[in-house]
């Protein structure tokens, strides 16, 4: 029998290129996936004790990946 995920599984709704960027993002180390992203800015949105935001690209990254995703979605 499989190992029951730590987390329920929950459908989101985001433009194709948002969750593409997200994906890339990773890629680029920016977090390790989109997942744990949407995690961090949820925890810091809620404000949750210790949260902190993600890391983020520097804005020429960003646009980069931006630029990219649009390509890749």
């Amino acid at each position: 029998m499989p190992d029951k995920p730590a987390t329920e599984h929950r459908p989101v709704r985001l433009d194709d290129d948002l969750w593409e960027g997200l994906a890339i993002a990773a890629e680029r180390g920016y977090g390790t996936d989109r997942s744990s992203t949407l995690r961090a800015l949820g925890r810091w949105f809620l404000r949750a004790p210790g949260a902190t935001l993600p890391d983020r690209p520097d804005a020429a990254t960003a646009q980069a990946i931006r630029e990219q995703a649009v390509v890749r979605g």
